[in-house]
Order: structure tokens, then C-alpha cells, then sequence
């Protein structure tokens, strides 16, 4: 894919994104995404309302974003845009408005949760648009258990779940003000944060404490992390997978993702097996599922790209359920 492909072509595929609704119904979607809408690798382009999110590595001449930022405001004429930089160091990215509001506060809509949006607050906005379907698959699996979210953040799992009656949900994360903002989420979605346990904490040191019987655990960790100690996904997968199965009562089902290409499906499973082995347990797989093909499509297996910008199709869920009997 060229970087000077001319962006008035690419959009076709975000206008009818504007015309088909997705399922469930949302405010938020991403409708550009690189070369699987025929854009130059490292450039997105995500639709919070009527805000828009131009994000673009920083190799890309600002000129090819120029020229995209100028189709963006012609075609849907945005109350505002931003334009974030992606950097090789993710802590050296950088957000700007372009126009509107310096620091717009957007509340997305995704069925019948609502989650804060702060779009010009560093690289992320607090909503996660490729986690869209797992957030509304995990529901199926709440109603009338205890369910843990580990790396917890902003709360759209801790959400979606107390939507469809869990009884409780325990959040976990280091960052305190993630979970402030998880709380308020649960707010604006016409829940009582109270009902529910938010420990701003190492999710490893979590998982060393004394074992509870949930029937859904959800792990969402980062490639990296720093809390207590320096986190590595490559490192520590596995044995946090352990401390999460360890988390569950018999037949709990166990959410786990990672947004690696070095950690796909297949690899996922053979740590999932035997971690669960380690523990004298069974598993079985329920579904797995990657990037909402809707509005995140990615080129077809024979593409072969050579440009380290294009991510593909980085996303990988695993659901399985534990038996320990």
C-alpha cells in the first residue's frame, strides 16, 4: 500500500459505515483502518459522535495526513477533530486538536452501556473500539455470578457484565484514576458502583492473594506495564493464565486477549492447556474471536505486508471454561 494513496478513494468505506449500523448499536467506530480500507499502513481514523480521531504513525509525511484530515472535515463535517501521533515508544505519543473543543468529553453509547470518552487525554480515550464484540460476548456469561476483570481499566467489561447481572464484579487495576472513571462509567450506565469491589492494585499481587470463586474472570492485559514491578506479556502471560484459572469455581469460563501478533490463537491455546494441566484441570474452548470485521477489517491471509506500521490482525480472544471435577 502506498503512503500518497489518494484518501478520497479509501473513504468509501467509511461512508457506508455511516449508513449501516453496527450490532449492538454505537456511537463509536472505527472507519478507517489502514490498508483493510485500502488506507496507508499506521493511519486510522476512529468516530467518537461526531468527533473524529485521526491517529497516524509518525513516519507518515504529515502531508498524506493533511490531505486526510481535510476529506475527513468535508465528508462529515466533525464538531471536531484530533490528530494523535503514534510513536516507536508508545510513552512518546502525543495528541493535538485540530479543531473544536481543546479537551472534548464525549459519553458513547454501546447498547445499553455508556462510557466517558476523553479524546485529547494522551494516546487513549478510555474506550477500547476493537474490544467491541468481546465486551457484548462476555455478557452471556454474567448473569447471577461473581466476575473478576483484571487490568481492569476504564471498566467497559466491568460494565457490560453488572449490566447483565452479575452480581458482583471485582475491578482490578494499578491506576487508580482508571478505576475512578470506571465508576463513573458504571454511573452513566444507571449502575451503583457501590455494589461492586475496585482495588487499585497490581494485578499480579492480586492474583497472589487468597483464591475466590468466581464463575468469569477476564484477562485484558498490555503488552507492557508498570506497576509494582516492570510487566511483560511475553514474560508473565503464563503465569498470570495461572493465577486466573486458579480464580475460578468449576465450569467458570475464563475471557483472556492479547494485542500481540507474536501471541495469536494457536499460542494462546497451548499456554492455556498447559497451564491448566499444571493445575490437574480440563478445558474446554468455547470461541475465539479477533478484530470486529465490520469496521476493523484487515487485508486477506495473502497479504503479505513488509511495512512495520501495519498491525493486521493483532487482536486474539480465547473463551474457554474450566472443569475441576
Amino acid at each position: 500500500m502506498k503512503g500518497d494513496l489518494r484518501p478520497e478513494e479509501a473513504m468509501a468505506a467509511a461512508i457506508r459505515r455511516r449508513e449501516i449500523s453496527p450490532s449492538p448499536l454505537t456511537n463509536a467506530y472505527r472507519v478507517i483502518n489502514g490498508p483493510g480500507d485500502n488506507a496507508p499502513p499506521g493511519l486510522t481514523i476512529d468516530r467518537y459522535a461526531n468527533w473524529f480521531i485521526i491517529s497516524a504513525r509518525s513516519s507518515l509525511d504529515r502531508h498524506v495526513i493533511d490531505s486526510w484530515i481535510r476529506i475527513v472535515r468535508e465528508t462529515f463535517q466533525p464538531d471536531g477533530l484530533i490528530y494523535k501521533t503514534i510513536e516507536p515508544k508508545a510513552g512518546n505519543s502525543h495528541s493535538t486538536a485540530i479543531f473544536g473543543s481543546n479537551q472534548p468529553i464525549v459519553l458513547i453509547e454501546e447498547g445499553d452501556a455508556r462510557f466517558e470518552c476523553r479524546l485529547n487525554d494522551g494516546p487513549q480515550t478510555g474506550l477500547f473500539l476493537d474490544h467491541r464484540h468481546t465486551r457484548w460476548f462476555a455478557r452471556q456469561f454474567a448473569d447471577g455470578v461473581e466476575v473478576l476483570n483484571l487490568f481492569a481499566y476504564t471498566g467497559s467489561f466491568s460494565v457490560h457484565t453488572a449490566l447483565a447481572g452479575a452480581q458482583r464484579v471485582t475491578s482490578v487495576d494499578v491506576s487508580q484514576k482508571a478505576l475512578q472513571w470506571g465508576r463513573r462509567n458504571m454511573q452513566y450506565s444507571g449502575l451503583n458502583p457501590d455494589a461492586h469491589r475496585w482495588f487499585a492494585d497490581d494485578v499480579q499481587d492480586h492474583l497472589r492473594r487468597p483464591r475466590r470463586s468466581y464463575g468469569l474472570v477476564v484477562l485484558d492485559p498490555p503488552v507492557f506495564g508498570h506497576g509494582k514491578r516492570p510487566f511483560s506479556l511475553q514474560r508473565d502471560l503464563p503465569q498470570l493464565v495461572l493465577g486466573a484459572i486458579e480464580q475460578l469455581h468449576d465450569k467458570g469460563i475464563l475471557i483472556i486477549s492479547t494485542h500481540h501478533l507474536n501471541f495469536q490463537h494457536q499460542h494462546l491455546h497451548q499456554i492455556l492447556t498447559r497451564q491448566t494441566k499444571e493445575l490437574g484441570l480440563h478445558m474446554s474452548e468455547i470461541r475465539r474471536l479477533g478484530l470486529p470485521p465490520w469496521d476493523h477489517p484487515v487485508p486477506s491471509d495473502t497479504y503479505l505486508s513488509t511495512d512495520p506500521n501495519d498491525r493486521g490482525q493483532y487482536l486474539h480472544t480465547i473463551v474457554v471454561q474450566i472443569h475441576r471435577k
